[in-house]
């Protein structure tokens, strides 16, 4: 019945189900790439940000570096977290 009233073969029963969980997850079926695409990016969670947060309230001038070892969280993730989260700017200091 649906190739007399479509003109070609019904879709798959996988197709079906994807488009159904597409749709239950993003609420929508449309075709956007952007943000369907790839892994959940998952290292600046809450959980992640009070870390960084409570180990330089401990050490306010521990580095990214002791910070990484510290919280077992990789150091471009505490730099980020830092700097977009957190609000702080780096900086190094000079000798003069």
């Amino acid at each position: 019945m649906f190739r007399q009233q479509f003109g070609h073969d019904s879709p798959s029963r996988l197709t079906v189900y994807r488009i159904y969980q597409k749709f239950v997850d993003t609420g929508s079926v449309e075709n956007n790439y952007r943000g369907n695409a790839g892994l959940p990016r998952s290292g600046r969670c809450e959980l992640n940000i009070a870390m960084v947060q409570q180990a330089l309230y401990q050490c306010p001038l521990k580095s990214t570096r002791q910070c990484n070892f510290e919280t077992g969280i990789p150091q471009k993730t505490v730099w980020r977290i830092l700097k977009q989260n957190l609000g702080m700017q780096p900086y190094h200091i000079h000798v003069a």
